[in-house]
């Protein structure tokens, strides 16, 4: 099924009823193709409700190696978001052309990385919208 997800999720972008103009970028990582068709998809699904697993919102604390006995008190799943994210998480990202989207009305409509994009997304590949309760 995952195969066909992904035929239609192409076939969407080929025919531009879904934009990807905030970030264009066609490497296969922001495609969810290839090596990272798994992570991509895995929670792409309207009924997925996101989990953080940390209690702090430290990235600095988890990028340090820790020991391998290494238990830590601070993995508390719960549901997310329930921390804010910040802009340091966000640095290797390259900055959108902001404007592509701001003088083109339907473009904002359509892009997959604004909401009402995702809920076409949604809608169109699953036939289904998120629950009241979604992160979305």
């Amino acid at each position: 099924q995952m195969s066909e997800t992904r035929s239609a999720w192409r076939n969407l972008l080929e025919r531009q009823v879904l934009t990807r103009g905030l970030y264009p970028d066609d490497e296969e990582w922001s495609l969810g193709d290839g090596r990272y068709q798994w992570e991509h998809w895995i929670g792409s699904h309207p009924t997925v409700r996101g989990c953080d697993v940390s209690s702090t919102n430290n990235i600095e604390f988890w990028k340090q190696p820790h020991p391998p006995d290494f238990v830590s008190t601070l993995f508390q799943p719960r549901p997310a978001p329930r921390m804010p994210l910040h802009k340091q998480h966000w640095k290797w990202r390259p900055r959108p052309d902001k404007t592509v989207l701001i003088d083109d009305v339907e473009r904002r409509r359509t892009d997959v990385h604004l909401l009402p994009g995702l809920l076409v997304k949604y809608s169109i590949l699953y036939n289904s919208l998120p629950p009241t309760t979604s992160w979305v």
